[in-house]
């Protein structure tokens, strides 16, 4: 094998870094009016689905995906969410999804309960025309509260791409 004389060192060689996913998540809120008394008042969002969602096999030469299959992918639930959660409560799941720029569908169960006592239940299926772009980070946000309707947004987060160079030796 050959290498450098004993004491020697290549010189470093600059890596940097981007993503070729997008980093998707779901954060839920309850917003409950302060005038009247919603104490023991309390959401959860179930079932938490993103239908008609490509994945497929990226190609380097071209950097592009191919053979793209619709599917759903399952996030989970988010439990207990209540008026105190004013930052939102977030979905252990984070998911890492291929880019996408077809439209697809995100559903869910929303459930609100008092002290326990389950008072009603929303299921809701809601069209996003977002292109997921690669290195990019999304926040889907579920807005809860009593007696109001269910609110959703997408926030696009595009610092997520931005990456420091890595130095490797």
């Amino acid at each position: 094998a050959t290498g450098l004389p004993v004491g020697q060192t290549n010189a470093p060689v600059n890596f940097t870094f981007s993503h070729l996913l997008s980093k998707v998540q779901f954060t839920v809120t309850s917003n409950t009016a302060h005038t009247v008394d919603y104490s023991g008042y309390y959401h959860e969002v179930k079932n938490i689905k993103v239908s008609n969602f490509t994945t497929g096999t990226y190609t380097i030469n071209g950097g592009t995906w191919a053979g793209a299959t619709p599917t759903d992918i399952v996030f989970g639930n988010i439990e207990k969410i209540t008026d105190k959660d004013t930052q939102g409560k977030t979905n252990a799941t984070q998911m890492l999804l291929v880019p996408n720029t077809e439209k697809f569908n995100v559903t869910f169960t929303v459930e609100l309960y008092k002290n326990k006592t389950l008072l009603g239940t929303e299921t809701k299926t809601i069209p996003v025309e977002n292109d997921l772009v690669k290195g990019n980070a999304y926040n889907f946000t579920i807005a809860c509260a009593v007696g109001a309707p269910i609110q959703f947004k997408v926030t696009n987060d595009p610092t997520w791409s931005t990456q420091p160079d890595v130095t490797i030796q």
